[in-house]
């Protein structure tokens, strides 16, 4: 009975770890400035579907990156939906960013998104996602990018 309870809840509760690097843009003003995020992160899985994480990394200007970066902190909540394979995982992601220069204060966003899993090892796998991170919601400025990360657990 007690090696069922530990399968059980194996199963029920995940974990991975993973590094990215996310090209993408700030928009606003129906401007667009390319931009490029690099970062690690995690994420604990339970009830199967509801998930709890976050990242940390920088976030700059391609054209100027070391005098334009930003620090990064993301706490996030994921929704993984079911799906009969365990080679694939796909979900959404929303929660809060905190992105700052430490000399100029915070930058309180945002932010949301989507992506796959896909473990081709038990142990390793990749993500891709597209996420937002919104500043504002009257005149909006975007940081956006699509990931593509190394997945561990």
């Amino acid at each position: 009975m007690l090696s069922a309870r530990v399968a059980f809840a194996a199963d029920a509760a995940r974990s991975a770890a993973f590094v990215f690097v996310a090209p993408g843009g700030e928009s606003a003003g129906g401007y667009t400035s390319p931009t490029l995020h690099v970062g690690f992160g995690g994420e604990f899985v339970f009830a199967k579907t509801l998930g709890v994480g976050g990242d940390v990394g920088g976030f700059g200007l391609t054209r100027d990156y070391i005098s334009t970066a930003l620090f990064t902190v993301s706490p996030s909540g994921f929704y993984h939906f079911p799906v009969r394979s365990t080679r694939l995982d796909p979900y959404v992601v929303a929660g809060y960013s905190a992105f700052t220069r430490f000399t100029d204060g915070n930058l309180n966003l945002f932010h949301y998104g989507a992506g796959v899993n896909y473990w081709f090892r038990p142990r390793l796998g990749v993500k891709i996602e597209f996420r937002d991170h919104i500043e504002q919601f009257d005149n909006p400025v975007h940081f956006w990018g699509f990931r593509f990360a190394l997945n561990f657990r």
